[in-house]
């Protein structure tokens, strides 16, 4: 009896340090998800999100450029269906103009114009608000021949179906209800060569994913459900041990105490 009485509060202490762990580790990720949901914090990742995906573009120009020095058109060829398998999927479009005219795309699912005007021949870096959605603009060239480079920021749709759906594209996490907005604001988008895009309207208590909003109620649930279990065990041993009411009183008032702060 003694061992297995032993065994029993051994037991309880694991049972109660497990849920006390389980429910600190709850608040902990809390505090870690909420300031990284921070306002200030999303819009400097933003920027550094759309940074890595200018600087695929930029890398992925520059080899179209050293492919079109060999006037080799199966190479062209060859490369637009490697960069359609490896930036289309990143929300990363290419396109070439020559004389004005479209000649090639690494993806058909962007609208552009067939003919482009004579002012777009400059190198430019811009937004542009387009009929799907809205894109960071890259323009190289000269008067002959134009690389057309689009970075995807998010899908907006004048109509939304079970197919078409409105958001930002992946690998910008922002919270929902978060919109572009075209003047500058608190939460500026740059690109990497300083150029003003958009701000972002962030709201001001933005709500937590619900992949962070499940974890921190897995840690609770379970750390509570373990302190239960503690509580189940303590009323065992008063109800069945003598001598052990103390030991229920001052472990109950602390877990009291506890859940009250």
């Amino acid at each position: 009896m003694m061992d297995q009485s032993h065994i029993s509060s051994k037991n309880i202490i694991g049972f109660f340090i497990s849920g006390l762990l389980l429910i600190i580790l709850g608040v902990f990720f809390k505090g870690i998800f909420t300031i990284k949901n921070d306002p200030s914090v999303l819009t400097k990742k933003f920027n550094e999100t759309l940074h890595q995906k200018e600087d695929h573009l930029v890398n992925a120009i520059r080899k179209l450029k050293l492919i079109q020095q060999t006037r080799s058109l199966s190479g062209i060829d060859l490369y637009r269906y490697e960069i359609n398998k490896k930036l289309s999927k990143n929300g990363i479009y290419l396109f070439i103009y020559n004389e004005d005219s479209l000649i090639g795309w690494s993806d058909n699912s962007v609208p552009v114009p067939l003919t482009l005007p004579k002012k777009s021949t400059r190198d430019s870096v811009y937004l542009e608000k387009q009929k799907n959605g809205w894109y960071e603009v890259i323009r190289t060239g000269n008067l002959k021949q134009i690389i057309f480079g689009q970075i995807l920021i998010k899908h907006q749709y004048q109509f939304e179906n079970e197919y078409l759906k409105n958001g930002f594209e992946e690998g910008f996490d922002v919270p929902h209800g978060t919109d572009i907005e075209v003047k500058p604001g608190k939460h500026n988008i740059l690109s990497g060569s300083k150029h003003y895009l958009c701000s972002l309207k962030i709201p001001e208590n933005p709500d937590l994913p619900l992949k962070q909003i499940y974890l921190i109620f897995f840690f609770y649930l379970t750390g509570f459900i373990l302190v239960l279990v503690t509580i189940y065990k303590l009323f065992y041993n008063f109800l069945y041990r003598p001598g052990s009411f103390w030991l229920f009183f001052v472990s109950f008032t602390l877990l009291l105490l506890f859940l009250r702060f």
